[in-house]
């Protein structure tokens, strides 16, 4: 888990950059959810592997919170 404060950034603007960012290195867009004034969520996947994205409001600005998971490949 790995969070970024986002000082500059509103959720609609941060979740543009990052579909435009995700995209162009082949992930795929799973999930999305936006929250007027809320907690607000982006998953990817690409192979066995999904990203997740959470933004937060806060007093200084947006938090964004990535997880990343893999599940094992089947043999």
């Amino acid at each position: 888990v790995q969070a970024e404060r986002l000082v500059e950034d509103t959720a609609v603007e941060a979740f543009d950059r990052l579909k435009s960012e995700m995209s162009a290195k082949g992930w795929k867009e799973t999930f999305s959810e936006q929250n007027r004034g809320g907690q607000s969520i982006l998953m990817f996947q690409k192979d066995t592997r999904t990203m997740q994205y959470q933004f937060d409001p806060g007093e200084e600005g947006m938090i964004m919170v990535m997880q990343a998971h893999s599940a094992p490949e089947k043999e």
